[in-house]
């Protein structure tokens, strides 16, 4: 039997928030997946404001995988999401030599600090990251 759902459509939020440049980031699709025991947090380019609204509301964070929003931007990440997360991977997928320089420095020092280096995955260094489970446990696979 195949056990995956939708736990959760988290953003964008009833009320939609308006008012900043980084509007159409805040108010991306994020959602928690959940496939028997181990669950996705997977959040698009959403940015502080956002986060901080998830975690005032109390929502659903905690996930056993985090896709790093923004792919790994300075303006996201933040120190309160990431403890409300609390992952046990996380992933950002950010293009090699990006204009942007994501992931940023910081977000990464914060990142292997709270989970260790060895638990971040970059794209941009190992490629594509597959991630497969059978609901119960998790293996990463980096394909570089």
């Amino acid at each position: 039997m195949f056990n995956l759902w939708l736990e959760w459509l988290l953003n964008p939020s009833a009320s939609p928030l308006n008012g900043s440049p980084a509007d159409r980031n805040n108010n991306a699709l994020v959602f928690r997946l959940v496939y028997d025991e181990v669950s996705f947090l997977l959040t698009a380019d959403i940015e502080a404001g956002t986060e901080r609204q998830l975690v005032r509301n109390s929502l659903g964070l905690d996930t056993d995988v985090l896709k790093a929003a923004h792919p790994g931007s300075k303006t996201s990440t933040t120190p309160a999401f990431l403890e409300a997360a609390n992952p046990t991977v996380v992933v950002i997928s950010a293009g090699a030599d990006n204009r942007y320089g994501h992931p940023n420095a910081e977000v990464l020092t914060r990142l292997e600090q709270a989970i260790g280096a060895d638990r971040v995955y970059q794209t941009t260094q190992q490629g594509s990251i597959e991630l497969i489970t059978d609901g119960y446990s998790l293996w990463v696979e980096p394909q570089r």
